[in-house]
């Protein structure tokens, strides 16, 4: 049975944002990404199989596997019309249980900002707070595939300390306005904050995938 499968994933999006695999795009063999990685062949397969459904790896029958592109700033796109939205109807839905465990997730965000990795992972739970507080499970279960991946966007910025900063900042006013239930503050709040995530990827327009 596959264990900690998230912790996997994370290695494995780790090694696809530092590799460089060509024109082609096509990945080590298992063997070679699972020894990198520290991990057994089948939960590496279980890893690609996650990444796959996603259209971030396609899986080759008797060819193995190959990166896809993903285009950051058409995901930031798309997070700066729903993110949005669901801080707006969390500020309305949230019940008082979402709210006391909103408020310890920022208070993790503070306590990680020396922590890169940790800091990405609470940032992700802050959203997918926000999300479910929402109260709408066909647009909880959208952002949690967003979320997948906007882990790649987070690997890209959180590694400066300057973005952490305002990044907890942002968050913590979001989750100030759904905790006094101001919907249009919260809703705008979120929207300043994917924004700024955009301009910290920077331009030309980022891509995760093969190279030219």
């Amino acid at each position: 049975m596959v264990t900690n499968l998230s912790g996997i994933d994370e290695r494995l999006r780790a090694l696809l944002l530092e590799g460089d695999f060509g024109r082609s795009g096509r990945l080590p063999s298992e063997r070679e990404m699972a020894e990198q990685l520290g991990i057994s062949r089948p939960a590496l397969r279980e890893a690609l199989r996650r990444l796959s459904e996603l259209g971030i790896v396609e899986v080759r029958r008797g060819a193995g596997a190959f990166m896809t592109t993903v285009d950051l700033h058409e995901l930031a796109d798309v997070r700066l019309r729903l993110e949005p939205m669901a801080a707006e109807l969390a500020a309305i839905h949230r019940t008082d249980a979402q709210l006391d465990q909103l408020r310890a997730a920022v208070v993790r965000l503070a306590e990680t900002i020396d922590d890169p990795v940790a800091f990405a992972a609470t940032d992700a739970h802050v959203h997918g707070l926000l999300a479910t507080a929402a109260g709408n499970r066909v647009l909880a279960r959208t952002l949690g595939t967003l979320d997948e991946l906007a882990a790649y966007s987070r690997a890209t910025t959180a590694g400066d300390r300057g973005v952490r900063r305002r990044t907890l900042a942002d968050l913590r006013s979001v989750v100030g306005h759904v905790a006094a239930r101001r919907p249009e503050q919260a809703a705008a709040g979120m929207r300043r904050h994917v924004a700024r995530v955009a301009e910290q990827l920077g331009s030309p327009r980022r891509e995760i995938g093969p190279r030219p």
